[in-house]
């Protein structure tokens, strides 16, 4: 066992035990943290999950190999579990501490251990080897959510669940303090490498923190780790479901689920092309500069900010509220009554664009314009433009006519939808977190059901 001082809240009370991997104290690690006596719950008809912490993280050391290119390497991991931490060096004590636990806990790939670490994306890029994968989910290329191992292992990203990083994290568990500058990362290091107490517990700091969010997760779902979702906003997915589905309980044969299951099959997407135009009119908000006053210093400026927009939005606004219809557009008259009375979404080519005069802004975005010709471009936004072919909504298509004018337009693919309020149950579920959200805020004693009230509030929009 090592001696390395933990830095801890004024409030906690936990103590924790630490070892060192190349030692191999395994043995006294699994009896002292009451590994063999904890609970091993189901998750689905086929898989069971130790009902228990547990997380992970690594040190790297990035550098320029002999040929001049960028390469780097693990010198230090950390493996926590419950109220035991084990230091090791290499992938191979990693391997050797991981087939210890299988054989010890009779490990297979009906019991598995969830293995929690903060940032896996960046993690899995070193050990994509270790393991060989049954399944890897990915939010995007290199952004790993979850890995599940042939083996009895599956990882999966704290970051993504908490959406904080680790600072932030150790402040709203309020028990473990994230180091800040014990570890100096432009040193380069090596397994052989030392390390210092200070820079060790810095590094075990980092899976305390992770270890004691998910004992926090696990409480917060009344005591099984199956129940907590991969990200953030798989609370909130689940609390608009139950109330959506359920009017706030777990009962499928009740009036409110069948006539919202049949509401979500009349809102499905009928196909690919469908899809596809989608994906191509989906984008954020704007944020770009000021032409006018870019790269430019100003004084006596002022601001606006909307309480509480999104929630405003998705109860006041309409949405689309049917499947798709296919409508040929023959006229101005046909675009303009369809554009008032439906919510749509079409492609248009559109020749002799140009930005309005006295308008320094340009919310055309160029990555979504296809087939352009002779496009003037302000920071990746179009100002003017010869011809071009891009997809709009219809609101889409009304904020383009207030910054443009243009010579002719042709529209094509032209899908419609029957303009609707949310459905009750979902407004009722948001109106609901509203109202918490703001009698919670300012009262004591009530700062983390404000903080998570808010989250899920947040996070309803997405």
């Amino acid at each position: 066992m090592i001696e390395i001082p933990i830095l801890l809240k004024s409030t906690a009370t936990k103590t924790y035990s630490i070892y060192e991997a190349a030692k191999g104290e395994y043995d006294e690690f699994i009896t002292t943290s009451g590994v063999t006596n904890a609970k091993f719950i189901g998750k689905g008809k086929t898989e069971k999950w130790l009902n228990m912490p547990v997380a992970f993280d690594i040190e790297t050391t990035s550098f320029i190999d002999a040929n001049g290119e960028k390469a780097a390497t693990m010198y230090e991991w950390t493996f926590g579990i419950d109220n035991t931490v084990i230091i090791g060096r290499t992938w191979t004590e990693y391997a050797t501490l991981l087939n210890r636990l299988i054989k010890v806990l009779e490990l297979d790939k009906t019991r598995r251990i969830v293995i929690f670490i903060h940032n896996a994306s960046f993690e899995f890029q070193f050990m994509r080897f270790l393991h060989e994968w049954k399944k890897v989910f990915a939010t995007d290329e290199r952004k790993v959510l979850y890995a599940k191992a042939e083996t009895a292992f599956i990882y999966r990203c704290s970051y993504f669940l908490s959406g904080m990083n680790l600072a932030l994290l150790a402040d709203s568990i309020g028990s473990v303090s994230k180091m800040k500058g014990d570890l100096d990362y432009s040193l380069y290091r090596h397994s052989e490498t030392p390390l210092t107490v200070k820079e060790l517990r810095y590094c075990v700091h980092d899976v305390l923190i992770v270890l004691e969010y998910i004992r926090q997760c696990i409480e917060r779902e009344k005591g099984y780790i199956t129940r907590i979702p991969l990200t953030k906003t798989g609370y909130v997915r689940r609390y608009c479901k139950e109330q959506c589905y359920f009017g706030g309980g777990r009962h499928y044969h009740n009036r409110q689920y069948g006539e919202y299951s049949k509401l979500m099959k009349k809102l499905q997407i009928t196909g690919e092309e469908e899809y596809k135009q989608l994906k191509r009119a989906f984008q954020g908000g704007f944020t770009h500069t000021n032409a006018w006053y870019s790269g430019k210093t100003l004084t006596n400026v002022n601001s606006q900010d909307f309480n509480s927009s999104y929630p405003a939005v998705m109860v006041t606004c309409q949405f689309p509220m049917s499947s798709a219809e296919m409508v040929e557009i023959k006229t101005v008259d046909d675009l303009k009554y369809n554009l008032k009375y439906y919510c749509c979404l079409f492609d248009a080519k559109l020749t002799g664009v140009h930005a309005r005069p006295g308008i320094p802004d340009h919310i055309l975005s160029r990555s979504k314009c296809f087939c352009v010709e002779h496009a003037r471009v302000d920071n990746g936004r179009i100002a003017d433009a010869d011809s071009l072919v891009t997809t709009f909504t219809d609101i889409d298509f009304k904020s383009f006519c207030k910054f443009y004018t243009y010579k002719t337009l042709q529209v094509y693919n032209f899908r419609r939808y029957e303009r609707g309020y949310l459905p009750t149950p979902l407004v009722k579920a948001i109106l609901k977190l509203y109202q918490e959200k703001t009698t919670l805020k300012g009262v004591a004693g009530k700062e983390d059901d404000y903080r998570r009230s808010k989250e899920l509030l947040n996070s309803c929009y997405g």
